[in-house]
């Protein structure tokens, strides 16, 4: 998940992941529990950044509460179209995952949204290029 204060710049920032895996059921989220993130990279400015909790907030919860109805990549895809504020879900990726998609899940969200280090980035993709 992405925030994207400026549609027409397409300038994002991740600020969440979600892991979809249609066998065995499984659907996580992990979003970011602060936006120093967006103050990096888009400065202080003038952000409603409550508003943006509570829209960070109802697609978690959107998610969580409707995992039965969310079966498929395709159900999922049309749920990302309809966001049409500053909190956008991405095209989601294929990727693989282990038989602990919570921590699959916590290591994408390290690597994606909140990254310790390059060197930490490319020892996370090295090992799930290995698998």
């Amino acid at each position: 998940m992405q925030y994207c204060p400026d549609l027409a710049r397409l300038e994002a920032a991740n600020i969440g992941v979600v892991v979809f895996c249609a066998e065995p059921s499984y659907l996580g989220v992990k979003l970011s529990k602060n936006h120093t993130r967006i103050s990096q990279m888009f400065g202080r400015g003038n952000r409603d950044l409550k508003r943006l909790t509570a829209v960070e907030s109802g697609l978690e919860e959107k998610l969580t509460s409707g995992r039965r109805d969310l079966c498929s990549l395709e159900q999922l895809n049309q749920l990302a179209a309809m966001q049409v504020n500053t909190l956008r879900m991405t095209q989601f990726m294929p990727c693989r995952i282990s038989d602990r998609p919570d921590e699959d899940l916590n290591q994408l969200y390290q690597e994606l949204v909140e990254p310790r280090s390059t060197q930490e980035v490319l020892a996370r993709q090295e090992t799930l290029t290995r698998k």
